[in-house]
């Protein structure tokens, strides 16, 4: 008996923008912040980062990232650069494609 490993359903693995190393892009499509290590900092932080720019559908670049173990992070959105620590950044969920190369 021959198993053939079933093809039309891919696994889908979360990602998100601590993941994305110094250069690349993705589109920002919602948050987590179940994995945030300090859940009484987490509450709020979704609104926090949507007052700063963070949008479902914005490209999100990581144009720096710090020395030690890439914390803090720096990214850009639309024409703003923002720092953000690393534990942050997990609570951010993306995208990768070709749709990363164009601003919506």
């Amino acid at each position: 008996m021959t198993l053939i490993k079933n093809l039309d359903t891919p696994t889908l693995k979360t990602l998100y923008l601590s993941d994305l190393e110094k250069g690349q892009t993705a589109i920002m499509t919602g948050f987590d912040t179940s994995k945030c290590p300090d859940q009484n900092f987490a509450k709020d932080l979704k609104e926090r980062l949507m007052e700063m720019g963070f949008e479902e559908n914005r490209r999100i670049e990581v144009f720096e990232k710090g020395l030690f173990f890439g914390d803090p992070i720096a990214v850009r959105i639309g024409h703003m650069t923002i720092a953000m620590r690393k534990a942050d950044a997990r609570a951010v969920t993306i995208k990768l494609g070709a749709s990363c190369l164009h601003e919506s």
